[in-house]
């Protein structure tokens, strides 16, 4: 018999659950109330186990245990994925430690990221980030909208990697080589399980726009992201569009690696920076359901790959 896994949360307290109930089908449930929420870094839950007797519903044997703790109609849904188990490089709270899981892809697009940083901050000595300056360009910031957007890239096919991608080619029903991977057909299916088009981010301590700004919101409603339009046109004919290497299209695509570095490895990114990142991330809104299950169910407390595709 399949053992299921349900994240229960209180009514109207929607941004951690109560609990965790596992469920093997028959016989009594198991419990782990949450004692701590576990930090972008490291799966630090503290939970206990509980054990249940079963009743006809899983919120009345809740209730009967826990009485008015869980409170009147909680909000019962089932976990995607069981203990331990998480997407590579796609981020949720409860997973797994970067450091011990990504080291090396961690410090690789840490320092990538670093680097592109410093060299929009140089741009930032002679261009002052400010709305009245959006549409200056130079060869400067054509030159690091190329290297932003390849970095984009090379961050977008790293994740579809890691999670066992493919595509068929729909004439010859062949898989499309990665070589041939682009932004429409395929980096743009990492919106949903990165959830791209829903983080934000600040121009932080300079007087760009004042909001925070999505780089991927376009993907959001199906449509292409400007930033990198300019670049595929700067890139392959300079003397017709040099115009589009403007420092808005900079900004952007570089806040398009800020947040790919945290919807991979988590939303901690800025401090830990060899070269401090100008953005500030307004993070993404995980629902409990969404959370990774913490390890601590398994025995062993070791992690378990699942890819997305």
């Amino acid at each position: 018999m399949t053992t299921r896994y349900w994240c229960v949360t209180r009514q109207g307290e929607t941004q951690l659950p109560f609990c965790w109930v596992e469920d093997q089908g028959s016989g009594d449930y198991r419990v782990r109330l949450l004692k701590m929420p576990g930090d972008a870094f490291h799966s630090e839950s503290r939970i206990e186990p509980i054990v249940i007797h079963r009743l006809p519903t899983l919120e009345a044997s809740l209730n009967a245990s826990f009485m008015t703790s869980v409170g009147a109609s909680p909000v019962i849904t089932e976990c995607t994925l069981g203990p331990g188990e998480y997407m590579p490089r796609i981020w949720r709270p409860n997973g797994p430690s970067v450091v011990h899981t990504y080291h090396d892809e961690f410090n690789s697009a840490m320092h990538a990221a670093s680097n592109l940083f410093a060299g929009m901050i140089e741009v930032f000595r002679f261009v002052e980030p400010t709305p009245k300056n959006a549409q200056t360009y130079s060869h400067q910031i054509r030159q690091l909208l190329v290297l932003a957007c390849m970095e984009v890239e090379a961050q977008c096919k790293a994740v579809l990697r890691a999670n066992n991608y493919h595509r068929l080619n729909t004439k010859t029903g062949k898989v499309v080589p990665e070589k041939s991977w682009n932004i429409g057909d395929d980096f743009s299916k990492l919106a949903k399980p990165l959830r791209l088009a829903e983080w934000d981010v600040e121009l932080h301590g300079y007087r760009w726009t004042g909001d925070p700004f999505g780089p991927f919101e376009a993907w959001g409603a199906g449509k292409p992201v400007t930033w990198y339009q300019a670049y595929n046109k700067v890139k392959h004919d300079r003397e017709i569009e040099f115009e589009r290497a403007t420092l808005e299209n900079l900004i952007s695509a570089m806040g398009a690696v800020f947040i790919l570095v945290h919807a991979q490895f988590g939303q901690w990114g800025r401090e830990t920076m060899p070269v401090p990142s100008p953005f500030w991330p307004w993070s993404v809104r995980f629902e409990p359901h969404e959370r990774y299950l913490p390890v601590e169910f398994l025995k062993d407390r070791k992690s378990i790959p699942r890819t997305y595709w």
